[in-house]
């Protein structure tokens, strides 16, 4: 969130890019109020901002403020550099991928992608969320409703793996040296142990609670790559990814691109890439996981390397990064898997957080039916912040080492509509003070450092802005106004997810990454301890505050009806969707049942106690 004025307080060296500001939620009664007059009145404050360490010469590839005088190309008001074009080797999901040789932005055929006015729902000022017209938050304020997401997980494949892993591992064996049948499977065993991704099929939830998750999307902005709460913002960070699942965050970046992919995996199934095409074993830009696992686990002429690179290829694809193809793994991960001495070397969690970011934000999108990623990490994360949220089981006790995602026992909830409405009033009710703000204990960023870094993560091409200045009191400190978000060369995140297109300067997330800590870091020295943990400053109270849930409920995400209504608070029965009603009449129903029960036992219930009035 930025001052009101849209300008902020200037910070010495160079910004990480173009901004936007103030990305909170508005009250209904400022949407009226012109974009000039609130400059009026905010323009004598003067906020604190967030201090930045950064590079201290300009980089030509730094894209430029939306204000900028300079001539070129612009869409909406994003200014395109032609020079720019988009990488046809992304792998990215087949919702979000561009024609083949269309290396112009996809244009929306209907409605608007980048807005500069007041939406329905949405900030007053539309260049605080550019892309909030086709939110699918936009789409439920118009009245209209989206059904609850099919979260992608891969609950069979990770079954195989498990087994295999047992195999290979033997994870539940004492007198392990017994059962092994070979050197080779011995040299399995080391190679896949010491890649530090073993663990995964064992910590992904076989279920998920997808309406919990489509309620949380439904307060994600890809802008800012962050859940805006009724208190401000949070979002998953990388340490959170490090308790979480227990992945390294340091080290090598999963970046690499290269035609050599394909060449890979015909090596790894024992075919030719002709074969590949015509045995069907590679279709829509993935290889089915049962092809992958026969052929390396089953098959006895493989060698260990083979069989290492199969289960963790498998692996990675039924985990972390997981799409919306079914049974399909992209095969560009294995590039970094062909040297299996350095695979414990790459930044796996950050990789994965690049990768749930960018799927967070193309389900945000109206358009958009289904969500993809790492649905446990999603899931955890929630838990591990929002008590009131934690599933009807007791907590696991679990040894320090293992993984926090390991602490639930999830139960397989149902996916219906009314639990939706459910989490969206009691997300709306939130309060700063529910949020459990530190979960791990103090000062999370002393055992992981690189949760302190502000500018881009990626995964494959797939570039995302990483910006924990948003969201300081996850990291024990007192939340200030923070700096204005950057602007992507060229970008549509209009209401079709399959031409959703964000094209970053193609080093600025190498950069950022290996001038950390000298540069692009946030200094902790300079925030102040949050006492109590969910403290913030006066100003950025005075930004965020009159549009919390104290100001009206449902006010900036539900829709029309839940306003006139005073959602379920309100006795006025014909403006609530008939799924209330239908609950109303259930409960009416269940009341009827118990007072026959208690008439046939004999029994009286106490009446009620008199009211305060």
């Amino acid at each position: 969130m930025l001052d009101q004025d849209g300008k902020g307080q200037e910070t010495t060296g160079t910004d990480i890019g173009p901004t936007l500001d103030e990305s909170g939620p508005r009250h209904a009664k400022s949407r009226g109020i012109l974009a000039s007059a609130r400059r009026a009145v905010a323009h004598s404050s003067q906020p604190k901002t967030v201090p930045m360490r950064y590079a201290t010469e300009p980089d030509p590839l730094i894209p430029r403020p939306l204000d900028s005088e300079d001539e070129g190309t612009y869409i909406g008001d994003v200014k395109v550099d032609e020079d720019v074009q988009v990488d046809e080797n992304v792998d990215v999901d087949e919702d979000v991928q561009e024609d083949e040789g269309n290396d112009q932005l996809q244009q929306p055929q209907s409605g608007v992608c980048f807005v500069r006015k007041g939406e329905r729902g949405g900030p007053a000022d539309g260049s605080v969320i550019p892309s909030f017209a086709a939110h699918v938050a936009s789409y439920i304020w118009d009245g209209k409703e989206r059904d609850v997401l099919v979260c992608h997980t891969r609950s069979s494949a990770c079954e195989k793996l498990k087994n295999w892993c047992k195999a290979i591992v033997h994870v539940d064996d004492e007198s392990e040296d017994e059962e092994l049948s070979s050197e080779d499977d011995i040299e399995i065993r080391t190679m896949v142990v010491n890649s530090r991704l073993c663990h995964l099929p064992n910590l992904m939830y076989k279920h998920i609670d997808a309406p919990l998750l489509s309620a949380f999307v439904e307060r994600w902005q890809p802008d800012t790559n962050s859940f805006h709460m009724p208190f401000g913002e949070m979002t998953i960070m990388l340490h959170d990814v490090a308790f979480i699942l227990g992945l390294p965050i340091e080290g090598n970046m999963v970046s690499g691109t290269s035609d050599d992919a394909l060449t890979h995996i015909c090596g790894l199934l024992g075919v030719t890439e002709t074969d590949l095409v015509e045995k069907n074993l590679y279709i829509g830009g993935g290889i089915h996981c049962d092809s992958i696992i026969k052929a390396c686990r089953d098959e006895d002429d493989r060698a260990p390397e083979t069989r290492a690179i199969g289960f963790l290829l498998v692996t990675l694809g039924s985990t972390l990064f997981v799409d919306k193809s079914g049974s399909r793994v992209r095969p560009a991960n294995v590039l970094e898997l062909v040297d299996l001495e350095i695979v414990r070397r790459y930044a796996w969690g950050t990789a994965t957080l690049a990768y749930l970011y960018r799927q967070l934000g193309v389900a945000s999108r109206n358009g958009c039916r289904a969500l993809s990623g790492c649905m446990t990490l999603l899931q955890a994360w929630i838990y591990e912040y929002f008590p009131c949220f934690w599933p009807h089981r007791e907590r696991l006790v679990i040894l320090p080492d293992v993984p926090r995602a390991a602490q639930w026992d999830i139960l397989c909830e149902p996916k219906r509509m009314e639990r939706l409405y459910s989490f969206r009033a009691r997300i709306d009710s939130l309060t700063a003070d529910e949020v459990m703000w530190l979960p791990y204990g103090q000062q999370p960023y002393e055992a992981h450092p690189r949760t302190l870094m502000t500018g881009f993560i990626s995964h494959h091409g797939v570039i995302e802005p990483y910006l924990p200045e948003r969201c300081l009191r996850q990291l024990g400190f007192q939340q200030i106004i923070p700096q204005k978000i950057p602007q992507p060369l060229r970008v549509y995140r209009g209401e079709d997810p399959k031409a959703y297109t964000v094209v970053w300067p193609d080093r600025v997330d190498g950069m950022c990454w290996s001038m950390f800590p000298r540069g692009f870091s946030l200094l902790a020295s300079q925030f102040t301890p949050a006492v109590p943990r969910s403290a913030s400053t006066a100003d950025y109270i005075d930004v965020v505050q009159p549009y919390g849930p104290d100001a009206t409920v449902g006010e900036y995400w539900m829709p029309e009806f839940s306003q006139k209504a005073g959602f379920i608070f309100d006795p006025i029965v014909d403006q609530l969707p008939q799924e209330f009603v239908r609950i109303k009449e259930g409960l009416y129903g269940m009341r009827k049942l118990v007072k026959r029960f208690d008439d046939s036992l004999g029994f009286q219930r106490p009446p009620n106690p008199p009211s305060a009035e």
